[in-house]
């Protein structure tokens, strides 16, 4: 058990892990067991040869920012695919941590001779003819040949740049490939800040004059500016505990 919402993160090495909250951490502690809804399953197959400077994250930003940070909402979802079964376990990791920003509560990936070699002489990990027997059972993990899942994404990252997360949601930003910097913008056209739609023309014009004002500035009017808004925030703190002395006392 695993109090925490990234619990599928060891997905990775083919275990079958999702994330509960506090509720759930009181009713395993009074019960020992979990009840839960079956879910939904959702067959991610990523394939083609990612480029340079394109990793697990990229993948998995990317496939949020194209599909919703609902599409695999309390799905069990399987990671798959050719770009898949060529990932370290390192970055197997971070693909089935980041599966819960699209909303899924299991993700997995069927072990291998990746796994297998990453596990062996472990801490913990069985040894002689358990570790033999381990092995056996653990090739069983993989889904049937011709298994139906009720959802299907096919995702070929041939193509795919390099991404970076924007918060509300994740953009896609568009890199050379030779020195993966940044030199174009593209957001999703639902984007939308304090109820208007920003536009890429305003984006890059607003990066733009970010850009321009943090080059005019000097380290020195920096750290001036950092002072004088921390001297401000002192100041309001306090003036609110002269207002309410009762809260010195506390």
């Amino acid at each position: 058990m695993c109090g925490d919402s990234h619990t599928c993160t060891q997905g990775a090495l083919g275990a079958l892990a999702w994330g509960i909250g506090n509720t759930e951490v009181t009713q395993v502690l009074a019960t020992q067991a979990l009840v839960l809804d079956r879910p939904l399953t959702l067959r991610v197959r990523i394939e083609g040869r990612a480029q340079r400077c394109v990793g697990a994250k990229d993948i998995a930003l990317a496939l949020i920012a194209r599909h919703g940070t609902d599409a695999a909402n309390g799905a069990a979802v399987e990671f798959e695919g050719s770009v898949v079964t060529g990932m370290t376990i390192e970055s197997r990791l971070t693909l089935c941590n980041l599966a819960l920003e699209m909303g899924a509560r299991f993700a997995f990936i069927a072990p291998d001779e990746i796994t297998y070699s990453y596990l062996k002489g472990r801490r913990y990990a069985p040894t002689g003819a358990m570790w033999d027997g381990a092995l056996a059972y653990w090739r069983s993990l993989a889904s049937d040949p011709g298994a139906i899942f009720d959802r299907e994404i096919v995702f070929d990252v041939s193509d795919l740049p390099p991404q970076i997360s924007w918060v509300p949601v994740p953009l896609t930003r568009s890199a050379s490939m030779k020195r993966c910097r940044i030199r174009a913008v593209r957001r999703p056209p639902s984007y939308e800040r304090r109820g208007k739609k920003l536009s890429t023309t305003r984006v890059s014009k607003q990066d733009s004059e970010w850009k321009a004002r943090r080059s005019s500035t000097s380290s020195s009017a920096r750290a001036r500016t950092a002072a004088s808004r921390i001297s401000r925030k002192l100041r309001v703190s306090c003036a609110v505990a002269k207002s309410h002395p009762e809260s010195e006392r506390g």
